[in-house]
């Protein structure tokens, strides 16, 4: 049994199909959440304090992981 490194929750993605204006408009909304009382109740229920620009190091192993898992990479 093995304990993993720490990751960052799972990121909030949008398809090529939305429109940069709707993908503008979700952003602003998810990180203004925790200005607001209703998103704040949303992300209590997700155990978040607010949504945050991600730092890409926080997922820097999922690949190696994923290679591991596959049984083609190292361990």
């Amino acid at each position: 049994v093995a304990r993993s490194k720490g990751f960052g929750f799972p990121p909030v993605v949008a398809g090529t199909a939305l429109a940069d204006a709707d993908r503008e408009q979700l952003r602003q909304v998810l990180f203004g959440m925790d200005d607001d009382p209703d998103g704040r109740r949303l992300l209590a229920l997700l155990h978040l304090n607010r949504f945050d620009e991600p730092d890409p190091q926080l997922y820097d192993e999922i690949p190696r992981i994923a290679r591991f898992v596959s049984g083609e990479g190292d361990r």
